[in-house]
């Protein structure tokens, strides 16, 4: 076999790169940017000569809404849900991670609101771990 034919071999036989790096780096950039959202910040991607990309805290705020609001018109939600909801914020803290988990019909309110956080988020993944490899 020529040296040729076994550099051939070796290319056409070749094992694929190794993408786990790539893929762990950008499920942590989501993790990172959904904690911002939660956090109540926005998450900015600027890579150099594009134009920023953003996604708002008012942006998921909304997200946030739609899915409430979805729970209340026929899912499942109690119809006092809304207002336990205001009550609770105002007037008893403590008592709002259980109205919230009623009101979207989840045994964990913090989940559905991550949920909609990556999924905001993931379209920007790709640009944002480019552009965090940029700023090094």
């Amino acid at each position: 076999m020529s040296a040729l034919q076994a550099a051939q071999w070796r290319y056409d036989n070749a094992e694929p790169d190794d993408d786990s790096a790539h893929g762990n780096a950008v499920q942590a950039w989501i993790e990172h940017a959904s904690d911002r959202l939660l956090a109540g910040g926005d998450v900015t991607v600027k890579r150099s000569g594009k134009p920023a990309r953003q996604v708002t805290f008012e942006q998921f705020a909304e997200q946030l809404d739609e899915l409430a609001m979805s729970c209340l018109e026929g899912f499942g939600a109690s119809p006092s849900a809304l207002g336990q909801l205001v009550w609770s914020a105002l007037c008893s803290p403590r008592d709002g991670r259980e109205v919230a988990e009623n009101l979207l019909g989840r045994p964990s309110a913090i989940e559905a609101l991550r949920e909609i956080a990556d999924r905001l988020v993931e379209p920007l993944a790709e640009d944002g771990v480019i552009a965090d490899s940029e700023d090094i």
